[in-house]
């Protein structure tokens, strides 16, 4: 595996923390949940999974000989929020093309992605469009953004967020977990993560069967149906393998991915996530966000019900970070 052998640059606090939730478990009553605070990764106020792909990904930008990093992505995006943060400190400038939404006032990711010094763009028009219609006109801005900074005599890398390069840092994380429950004598059962663009969970199960971890990766859906999630996890996992010269292969078939606790749509909190975040808040003292691991506590408060998870189990529940979010959704949090 090609993995050591990849240029990296130190940006988070590692190992993160795998912190025991006592109060949390005996609350439901189920298996006992451990919680992998990569939300305390470290470094920047608002911490989060992203700063293990951006290890890998700042030393490509620096190798292309890059100063100027385009990125598109939602309106509240936290990858946003990081790469501003990292960028500022190693020096680089970053613009965010961000899709319009209900709520475009400065708060949450987006007053953060500005204080870092990023350069926003409000990406508006494809708003209220098919993704079929408005990708193609995110790309062609994409493009403008390109030739202008061009135009200035500057060098733009732009930032592909689905790039098997970024999500070997998880299958590093999977090594990191190992380790620690090495150290600490515990036996898990099951990491349970979200699954969104299927980028996290692809590394997670790439680490995961290189590694022989000894538990399952098993994700809680937050944007798509079945077909669609574990199609595109295993081809991202398949393409981390592939970049780090393996013969692993994964098929959509053998993964495990929960898809009853979307809601109404990708970012739009659940009555459940909003129980599951106060939930934590008020067991355990940590803050989940509304968008993916409220969702994700979600479905594990709701798969413990069901018996898919026993007293006897222990789960480890992955916090991918994103609590400012929750300044987004500050009037379905606080009824």
């Amino acid at each position: 595996m090609l993995l050591e052998n990849l240029p990296r640059v130190t940006l988070a606090q590692l190992p993160t923390s795998l912190q025991e939730a006592p109060r949390l478990s005996a609350a439901l009553g189920g298996p006992r949940i451990l919680i992998k605070r990569d939300d305390l990764i470290g470094l920047f106020l608002v911490g989060g999974n992203k700063i293990r792909e951006l290890e890998f990904v700042m030393p490509d930008v620096k190798q292309k000989g890059a100063d100027v990093i385009i990125m598109s992505g939602t309106s509240q995006s936290n990858y946003g929020v990081q790469l501003a943060a990292v960028a500022g400190k190693l020096g680089m400038e970053v613009i965010l093309l961000l899709d319009k939404d209900a709520a475009p006032e400065p708060q949450g990711p987006l007053l953060l992605s500005s204080l870092y010094g990023a350069r926003i763009e409000i990406f508006e028009a494809g708003f209220g469009q098919e993704p079929m219609v408005e990708q193609p006109l995110k790309n062609k801005r994409v493009e403008e953004l390109v030739a202008e900074v061009r135009s200035k005599g500057r060098n733009p890398y732009v930032l592909d967020l689905n790039m098997p390069l970024a999500k070997v840092g998880y299958v590093n994380e999977i090594r990191e977990i190992c380790d620690q429950l090495q150290e600490q004598g515990i036996t898990v059962q099951y990491l349970i993560v979200a699954n969104g663009a299927g980028c996290t969970m692809g590394g997670l199960l790439v680490g995961a069967k290189h590694f022989k971890a000894p538990f399952e990766v098993i994700g809680v859906s937050i944007l798509d149906k079945p077909e669609v999630a574990q199609g595109r996890t295993a081809d991202r996992a398949n393409g981390i393998a592939s970049l780090l010269e393996t013969d692993l292969t994964f098929n959509p078939e053998e993964l495990t991915i929960y898809y009853d606790y979307i809601g109404e749509g990708y970012g739009i909190p659940t009555k459940e996530c909003v129980e599951a975040i106060k939930l934590v808040a008020r067991t355990e003292g940590i803050l989940l966000d509304p968008v993916y691991t409220g969702k994700v506590m979600a479905g594990l408060i709701d798969l413990i019900g069901k018996g898919k998870f026993t007293s006897k189990d222990t789960v480890i529940f992955l916090h991918t970070g994103g609590v400012a979010k929750l300044f987004v959704h500050n009037k379905e949090l606080s009824y």
